[in-house]
């Protein structure tokens, strides 16, 4: 019996020490993830090839996905890890997922957004069961924050991919079109000054388009100067456009 006791204590020391590692390990997973998440938006912005922006954003918060499901309950999705046990990859999600709705938004212009509904609900939806599933924890104390977190992050992840997936996987001939700077103006911020221009409406638009535009750009293209526009459909046939500056 007392031989069965030390078996016993020695199973538990080693039940111990294995978690103990195990959960070391996650925390190393967990914030390796968090950083590498926290330089996806300074990658989006100085990393100008849209492929590749576009298959981090959409990737990264997927691969946060995996890591859940391969580590839980280790590693959970939302949750102060001052005070839990169980290391979070919540932070790291949130700003891949914040990059890929500037991309998506600031890079790219959409006519209109209402086919792109649809593939917006769907991923959003997708990707809140599979938060859900692998990422709530009741070691948290209230539930409620990370179902909130989750569907947030779902929402914004849902609007982003469909509006980038659009624009950047849309393989259709552009419609080419003539049109012109018809005004020119700058706004002053905390970043400090931006720059606009006043696009003319070309054929089967109804209002001129405000365009942020670069220094360079602003200073180097005069009022009136032509300026060509071209439109296409969109991967889920949501039309945007580009325009180049001659």
């Amino acid at each position: 019996m007392e031989q069965d006791g030390n078996f016993t204590s020695l199973d538990k020391i080693g039940y111990e020490t294995r978690r103990k590692e195990n959960v070391n390990k996650a925390k190393q997973i967990a914030l390796g993830y968090n950083l590498l998440g926290f330089t996806v938006p300074f990658i989006a912005v100085f990393l100008r090839t849209n492929y590749v922006v576009a298959i981090i954003g959409i990737l990264y918060p997927l691969f946060g996905i995996l890591i859940l499901y391969r580590k839980y309950p280790l590693i959970i999705f939302w949750g102060d890890d001052a005070k839990n046990s169980y290391p979070s990859i919540g932070y790291g999600f949130m700003l891949s997922v914040v990059s890929l709705l500037m991309r998506a938004f600031l890079d790219y212009h959409i006519l209109s957004f209402y086919n792109t509904g649809l593939p917006a609900i769907c991923s959003a939806v997708m990707l809140f069961i599979s938060l859900y599933k692998s990422g709530i924890s009741s070691s948290v104390p209230k539930i409620r924050i990370q179902i909130t977190a989750m569907a947030i992050m779902s929402i914004a992840y849902g609007l982003g991919f469909s509006a980038l997936a659009n624009c950047v996987f849309d393989y259709s001939n552009p419609a080419k079109y003539k049109s012109s700077v018809v005004d020119a103006y700058t706004t002053n911020g905390r970043g400090g000054p931006t720059f606009h221009f006043i696009i003319a409406a070309w054929p089967g638009q109804s209002s001129d388009r405000d365009e942020r535009v670069d220094e360079q750009q602003f200073l180097s293209v005069p009022v009136g100067s032509a300026v060509e526009v071209y439109q296409k459909k969109g991967l889920f046939n949501a039309p945007w456009y580009y325009i180049k500056y001659r």
